[in-house]
């Protein structure tokens, strides 16, 4: 499918420019934090666009099964914490309110226990996302709240889904043993490419912590942001849970040589393009995740890593088979029954950019819990947990 012409978001051109005229260059990590976050017109700000009719869908968005069950899981680390009173529910970049929607739902239902303890706070940038997850959790009342950033010290869970690839990112080369970066410039009106020396040393450092060497000619993504944030996060965590959702890998995975290109993606429309610098601030901008960074810095945060896995693993280990054998009694119209299907597959499939393939983080401090979501184990007996429950249909 080709994409129509897109023009840049008039008021990130106007910031780019104007910073290019002052600096005669920029690290990709700058243009992408403008294309994605400017306060007017950033993708996530003015354009974003989620759900089957949008740009892309996300998990919560292909079927509330998802959200039914992190509540399951959310569950299980307030029983490890010792079933507090109160339990804080922190979700950053919660999209529409959908995950949370979801998750509160299926709680309410069949957790009655849990869900009296929690309190939901989402953290978002988007004042355009905010005012849609206002609208849709307004039926869970002072049960949800909004903060700009995370507490400054608490007891609870920190959930993420797709939140670190949208991170802004330095570009950059390997040529003939010396690592360079790709900056953009502005040349006869369009924002072009260009080399240069890396624009810190951090950028070294990066691949020298985790002893990559790339291949010459060989393109990649460095997010400084990413440990920055969960250094933070770690710190803030005083005992709990921290549950990331994303798409990426390893760093040896990540940065194997067969990658020449890196992993830096475009998204609008449901299509996917390597053209990076056209629409800016009407597209949104990915790249894969370095797990290895958010286990190295949730480490030196106190943070304990409990479990890397795929979602469709964890997923399976949480029992989602139960509701798709539910399927087959016949209960449900056929093209319900059809939708519900084809929704719950897709947060399974396993192909490389199938929503199952992405990865599951998991990590605690001063809490030791065997959670289901991360024991092959428990795959049968949630599976039959869920066969006597309801399809979850809170969208």
């Amino acid at each position: 499918m080709l994409l129509p012409p897109c023009e840049h978001d008039p008021d990130v051109l106007r910031d780019l420019q104007a910073r290019l005229a002052v600096q005669g260059r920029l690290t990709f990590a700058e243009v992408m934090e403008i294309a994605l976050y400017h306060p007017v017109g950033g993708y996530y700000t003015a354009h974003v666009a989620l759900g089957p009719e949008g740009d892309f869908v996300t998990a919560p968005e292909e079927h509330p099964a998802f959200g039914a069950l992190l509540a399951r899981q959310a569950a299980q680390c307030w029983q490890a914490l010792g079933a507090p009173d109160t339990l804080l529910l922190v979700e950053m970049g919660g999209g529409r309110g959908t995950l949370a929607a979801a998750l509160l739902a299926h709680a309410r239902d069949n957790l009655p226990d849990f869900f009296a303890a929690v309190q939901y706070l989402l953290i978002d940038r988007s004042p355009r996302l905010i005012a849609e997850q206002r609208a849709r959790l307004a039926a869970f009342g002072p049960r949800v709240a909004w903060a700009d950033a995370v507490p400054a010290a608490f007891t609870g869970v920190l959930l993420s889904n797709e939140l670190v690839d949208a991170f802004p990112v330095h570009r950059v080369v390997m040529r003939a043993g010396a690592l360079r970066e790709l900056y953009v410039i502005e040349r006869a009106g369009e924002f072009v490419w260009e080399e240069g020396d890396v624009s810190s040393a951090a950028v070294v450092d990066y691949f020298a912590r985790f002893d990559i060497t790339l291949a010459d000619g060989q393109q990649a993504e460095v997010n400084l942001a990413a440990p920055a944030w969960m250094q933070a996060v770690g710190r803030a965590l005083t005992r709990g849970v921290v549950l990331t959702i994303d798409f990426g890998h390893l760093a040896r995975e990540l940065y194997r040589p067969e990658r020449r290109n890196g992993t830096l993606l475009a998204y609008r429309r449901q299509c996917v393009t390597d053209e990076l610098l056209i629409c800016l601030g009407r597209q949104d901008l990915i790249a894969q995740v370095n797990f290895s960074a958010l286990v190295d810095a949730g480490n030196a945060a106190g943070l304990t890593p409990l479990g890397l896995v795929t979602q469709q693993n964890f997923l399976l280990d949480l029992g989602i088979e139960g509701w798709l054998a539910a399927l087959d009694d016949g209960k449900l119209p056929p093209r319900e029954r059809a939708g519900h299907r084809r929704g719950l597959l897709a947060l399974l499939n396993s192909a490389e950019d199938g929503l199952g393939n992405a990865k599951v983080l998991v990590q605690a401090k001063g809490v030791s819990a065997r959670l289901d979501g991360l024991m092959p184990a428990a795959r049968s007996v949630n599976a039959t947990k869920l066969r006597e429950e309801s399809l979850p249909t809170e969208r």
